[in-house]
């Protein structure tokens, strides 16, 4: 089983159709989604097969019903998920333009930061036999650094998703197992420019220093880097080229990916293969979730695209 902790929204998407006349009413099309960071990763996990316990905060809301039903829906247990009186579930709003460039976005995740830590003290037992616990960076530093307390120093797997959130990690990096940044993210994390591969690791090795047991850095179509405490360090190459239809999800995806093949032992260059394969579908796709993805996919598209590196 794979615990994952962390955000769930309802995701409203809204594109116009013309060129945008602001205090006037537009016309668009919009439509809605079940979305969030983690919750997101434990839609991938589940899809790649894996047993999931997802533990989240949701308002007593239609909302809230909504992402609870579209667990179920993907056998997800999310029965110990926090119900909050004070606080509606979480919503991320986007507004694209004619060109599909994003134009302004909004996000309301305070519930996540609502959970109280007696919460995590109550499903430590969850989080003590998981084989991996996945966080996402909308939780609190304190609430992160309790994840860690109950479940016993079990592996905890973050991506910090944004420069902004990135900023909560920088003094308790000694709690993650494994953190998946892209370049912005990194250099908020080691605080320095990121310009060339040495610059990447560079990085990477300032936050092995801080006692983080490994990292990969997303470097979109050139592949990732990898490096561990044992003294493992590698660029992998992308060698596929992809239609992007939408990068959202692609972090996520990578992230679920890594922590699938982590988990099945996989060795650590088919690890960051599949990871890369899991980012690449995604962002294939329309949605920020792949619906096609599957273990069998992902292997099926690695054998396919990447035997030159294998």
């Amino acid at each position: 089983m794979i615990a994952v902790i962390g955000a769930a929204n309802i995701d409203l998407h809204t594109q116009f159709e013309k060129d945008i006349l602001l205090r006037n009413s537009n016309p668009a099309i919009t439509r809605t989604s079940v979305g969030g960071v983690s919750r997101n990763v434990a839609d991938n996990l589940s899809r790649l097969g894996e047993e999931i316990m997802f533990f989240t905060g949701i308002g007593d809301d239609l909302f809230g019903r909504e992402i609870m039903h579209s667990c179920r829906e993907l056998g997800i247990d999310a029965s110990h998920a926090y119900l909050s009186k004070e606080f509606s579930t979480g919503t991320y709003i986007d507004i694209l333009d004619a060109n599909s460039d994003m134009y302004v976005a909004a996000a309301d995740t305070r519930i996540i930061e609502s959970i109280p830590l007696s919460y995590f003290d109550e499903i430590s037992e969850y989080l003590k036999s998981a084989a991996a616990v996945v966080v996402d960076p909308n939780l609190s530093a304190e609430q992160l650094v309790r994840i860690y307390e109950v479940s016993g120093g079990n592996r905890i797997f973050i991506d910090p998703t944004s420069r902004a959130r990135a900023k909560k990690m920088k003094n308790i990096f000694n709690i993650f197992h494994f953190i998946k940044p892209n370049n912005y993210e990194l250099e908020e994390l080691a605080d320095m420019p990121i310009e060339t591969e040495e610059d990447v690791a560079k990085g990477v090795d300032f936050l092995l220093g801080k006692g983080v047991d490994s990292v990969a850095v997303s470097l979109g179509e050139k592949g990732c880097y990898y490096a561990d405490q044992a003294g493992t360090s590698l660029f992998r190459p992308q060698p596929y080229i992809c239609e992007m239809k939408n990068a959202t999800g692609g972090g996520d995806a990578f992230l679920s990916g890594y922590v699938k093949s982590f988990c099945d032992a996989m060795p650590l260059e088919y690890r960051l293969d599949y990871a890369l394969a899991c980012g690449t579908l995604t962002v294939m796709s329309a949605d920020s979730i792949n619906e096609n993805i599957s273990d069998e996919y992902v292997k099926a598209f690695i054998d396919e695209n990447m035997k030159e590196v294998k």
